[in-house]
């Protein structure tokens, strides 16, 4: 399939961009962070330029770009993984294998493109298929693999969720400092309520919240096939897209260390199929408990009330009122047992939290080049300009185009981490969900073109 050339361009910098991180597996490194930088200015504004109808080109995304861009990933998961926690056991080795596999069914997907047999879209599929189930499967084994990890968020999301499941609250636990006093912060459940609702059963289940990580990054995929499906995408490309994400390089090593930006993605793929479905009591509902997860999720709604009262304005009151209730059903059961103890766990700290200088991120290149550290609020006015800018092109646009939503959230998003105090691996693997799902909705199909007059039976049809 031959695609338009922006699908090229952002598929390209996805591809750069998990590579790019791969190599410093998201921590600070000032090559990566310039490189980093520059692609997500690129496809930033690239997502907020007006879509042009039209401009087909033979240079645009086809199929056989995508597969050889998932055979590249396989082959560098299967290099290194980035399971820093791993054990020699049984869960281990089959991971390993299973990599190898995957690698191995890559590369034979590149040569199925090269047959001319009536099976060899059926024999694509099967094969792309398998390595998207593969893919799954190797996150599921990530916790057996590495069953011990020295991260906070870890074990303080285990106790949080066990807090849960016991009828506590969360926000009002004492946790343990893992680091022994080496960061400066209080151990505290610092995410938001949607979150842990999320992690509980499945701790309840397995005893282990980076299974609710790796079920969440997994749902991903589907989201993205039929939001590619319902875009009238062939099959063949839908799934590729989708196998494109289950086979980021970044992906075993965000489930290793439990991280919750898996979950906040999978609000945010669900809400654009009920964006583009136009169904905007749902999209409500999705935004407001993708708002609830993380404290920056509050951005996919914040944009999406800019698009709507741009060219929308009938379905703006249903969403807002939907997402309102969703909010205030998430918050007020724990706010009403301990608002002052989620104030200063969840809000407070992560505003008052210091600078890592491990981050990807400017202020930690600037301390390490300069000397010094500049004042945070130097940061403030450039978060203000990113969203005030995403919101003018949004609100200015032409019609009401998803992508434009995506684009906004992901120039957003991409200075406030750029420009932040903590920054790692996490962060930016979200962007190239971001930059994933912009590729999904900016491949297009070529309109048919006539080659000769038509038939007196079509001009009569």
């Amino acid at each position: 399939m031959i695609g338009h050339r922006r699908s090229f361009i952002a598929f390209l910098a996805y591809v750069i961009l998990a590579v790019l991180l791969r190599a410093s597996w998201g921590g600070y490194h000032p090559g990566v962070l310039f490189l980093v930088a520059a692609s997500l200015l690129a496809v930033s504004a690239l997502a907020l330029s007006r879509n042009p109808d039209g401009d087909f080109k033979s240079s645009g995304l086809s199929d056989l770009h995508i597969a050889m861009a998932i055979a590249s990933f396989a082959y560098l998961a299967w290099d290194n993984a980035g399971l820093d926690f791993a054990v020699v056991g049984s869960a281990s080795q089959t991971l390993s294998l299973l990599l190898g596999g995957l690698l191995a069914l890559a590369l034979l997907g590149c040569i199925a493109f090269l047959l001319t047999t009536p099976w060899s879209t059926r024999i694509v599929c099967f094969i792309f298929g398998t390595i998207g189930l593969g893919c799954i499967v190797s996150r599921f084994l990530v916790p057996a693999g590495s069953p011990e990890v020295g991260i906070d968020v870890l074990v303080i999301g285990n106790l949080a969720s066990d807090y849960l499941l016991s009828g506590f609250n969360p926000y009002t636990a004492t946790y343990p400092d893992i680091y022994r006093g080496l960061y400066d912060y209080r151990p505290a459940a610092v995410y938001w309520p949607a979150y842990y609702l999320w992690t509980a059963p499945f701790y309840g289940l397995f005893g282990d919240v980076r299974y609710a990580t790796a079920a969440a990054d997994s749902l991903i995929a589907p989201a993205i096939f039929l939001l590619a499906r319902r875009r009238s995408l062939p099959t063949v490309t839908s799934l590729l897209v989708a196998v494109a994400w289950l086979a980021n390089p970044l992906a075993l090593f965000v489930v290793e260390r439990a991280w919750v930006d898996s979950v906040l993605m999978l609000g945010i793929a669900t809400a654009a199929l009920a964006f583009d479905a136009r169904r905007w009591l749902l999209l409500g509902v999705l935004l407001g408990v993708t708002a609830c997860v993380k404290h920056y999720g509050m951005l996919a709604f914040m944009f999406a009330v800019v698009l709507l009262l741009a060219r929308q304005r009938g379905a703006l009151k249903r969403t807002t009122a939907a997402a309102t209730v969703t909010v205030c059903c998430l918050f007020v059961p724990f706010l009403s047992t301990g608002a002052r103890e989620f104030y200063d766990s969840s809000i407070a700290q992560a505003y008052t939290v210091g600078l890592r200088l491990d981050s990807l991120s400017f202020p930690a290149w600037w301390v390490r080049a300069m000397g010094f550290e500049y004042e945070q609020l130097v940061s403030v006015p450039i978060y203000a300009s990113a969203f005030t800018l995403s919101a003018w092109f949004v609100y200015r646009r032409g019609e009401l185009d998803l992508s434009h939503w995506v684009g906004a959230l992901l120039a957003t998003l991409s200075t406030v981490f750029l420009f932040g105090k903590l920054a790692f691996c996490n962060y930016y693997f979200s962007l190239t969900f971001l930059v994933l799902l912009y590729v999904t909705l900016s491949i297009r199909r070529p309109a048919a073109r006539s080659t000769g007059p038509p038939r007196l039976g079509n001009a009569l049809t």
